[in-house]
């Protein structure tokens, strides 16, 4: 089974918490850094040259494939005439 983060700490319904406190922060942290220290796991993931970065070109392939690659957003009129 892998390690994962407290159910409690996860799910809200129409709120995300910000104060979480450092005892529920160390459960997660400990939960996450069983085989590996999570901050190093989340930095190798997200660094250049990263997990994440490699994936970037078959995660958007992926997307255009099935329409759903991300849009330009209209700004919304700021004008105040």
């Amino acid at each position: 089974v892998k390690p994962r983060i407290p159910r409690a700490l996860c799910f809200f319904e129409n709120r995300y918490p910000a104060d979480f406190t450092p005892e529920q922060l160390d459960s997660a942290y400990a939960a996450m850094s069983v085989k590996r220290d999570w901050w190093e796991s989340i930095g190798a993931y997200f660094a250049a040259g990263g997990t994440m970065e490699r994936r970037e070109p078959v995660m958007a392939r992926a997307w255009r494939q099935q329409g759903l690659d991300p849009q330009p957003v209209e700004q919304p009129c700021t004008s105040t005439h």
